[in-house]
């Protein structure tokens, strides 16, 4: 019987290269990653000492942290869709993804407001227009719009 594959995560670089090291032998590596953007992914990879293992390549420009944080939303575009709750799931430089708990007509192109505060020691409150890039079920992806798409206590948020 053969073992399972180990898949182990890696975030592409600003150059487009991903680093990892083997998990049988640690060895390390380093490719270049610009033309495997349309691959699917994951990526098997055999390692010098045969082993063999999975890179689930991650193309994010920035670092998405993983959140439980309860806020809300209204549209501002269109007009129909009615204040609610939502939980923002993870958080960006540049984005945001939340889940819904009723069954809104949220569609790609949509512009909302959202309203949270931060699990900081300040628990700073943040308003943020957003754009949604992808709807999936309950799941809302967000890109931030707007005039101040990246503020101080996001950032020193994201760092923590």
């Amino acid at each position: 019987m053969t073992e399972p594959i180990q898949t182990i995560k890696v975030f592409v670089n600003q150059e487009n290269c991903i680093t990892f090291t083997c998990p049988a032998c640690s060895k390390p590596a380093s490719i270049k990653v610009e033309s495997l953007k349309k691959k699917i992914s994951p990526l098997k990879v055999r390692c010098a000492c045969k082993t063999i293992f999975s890179l689930d390549i991650d193309f994010r420009r920035f670092y998405r942290k993983q959140t439980n944080i309860s806020g809300t939303y209204r549209s501002i575009q269109p007009h129909s869709i009615r204040e609610d709750d939502v939980l923002i799931v993870n958080l960006s430089r540049e984005g945001i993804g939340f889940r819904v708990f009723t069954g809104q007509k949220i569609k790609t192109g949509d512009k909302l407001e959202l309203k949270f505060n931060l699990d900081d020691k300040k628990t700073t409150s943040l308003r943020k227009e957003v754009d949604v890039i992808n709807v999936d079920g309950d799941f809302i992806g967000c890109r931030f719009a707007g005039k101040e798409i990246f503020e101080q206590a996001l950032g020193y948020y994201l760092q923590r």
